[in-house]
């Protein structure tokens, strides 16, 4: 009887990790060591993810430049601040364009996409997305080589996200349907087919 009831234990046991390890397969994470199960950089993590699933960031600064290639319908980028939280910036007021790259006005930890290479003009975008209906969400991108995010698909939305110094446009969304919102940029955004709500 005791032999009986330890393999039930045990199959419970399997079936509730199995289940925890299931239900965290939808979420990617990124942290700069890439310890404790997560990914070092984002283009790491998003070329792990599947369709749909949750690329979560934390804090620090990552020096590359992201694809979000074609194959990667409805992803999601999500800035984390520490203790696991969403990072939440202060809404602000008719920003000066010529203080954005002066004063840093977010508080906390930040997820920070910055220049891998800042000696080369490659021409790249810092956020490149070549799938529809994916969402970037709390990140900072500093010194683009071409826009801060460009995508030509549909259904893009790009929340409480902040842009300094690219050297061409800060958001580009040619695709229909795009959304951006709660967004500062140091540049111009251009948005076709699609809402734009400032802050």
């Amino acid at each position: 009887m005791k032999w009986k009831n330890t393999t039930v234990s045990l199959g419970i046991s399997l079936a509730l990790v199995l289940s925890l390890a299931g239900s965290s397969e939808a979420i990617k994470c990124v942290n700069k060591k890439g310890v404790l199960g997560c990914f070092s950089t984002i283009q790491e993590a998003v070329n792990a993810a599947r369709p749909g699933e949750t690329v979560q960031i934390f804090p620090g600064t990552y020096f590359e430049r992201v694809v979000i290639p074609a194959d990667k319908r409805g992803l999601t980028l999500i800035g984390i601040a520490a203790g696991g939280a969403v990072q939440q910036r202060p809404v602000l007021k008719a920003p000066l364009v010529s203080d954005l790259g002066i004063r840093d006005i977010s508080l906390g930890p930040q997820v920070v996409i910055d220049d891998p290479d800042p000696n080369n003009d490659t021409d790249e975008n810092a956020i490149s997305i070549e799938a529809p209906d994916v969402t970037i969400t709390n990140i900072i991108i500093k010194n683009a080589d071409n826009d801060g995010i460009f995508s030509e698909e549909e259904g893009i939305k790009v929340i409480n996200v902040r842009i300094l110094g690219p050297d061409e446009d800060g958001i580009d969304l040619e695709g229909d349907k795009g959304f951006i919102t709660k967004c500062l940029m140091s540049m111009i955004l251009i948005i076709d087919g699609g809402i734009c709500h400032t802050i």
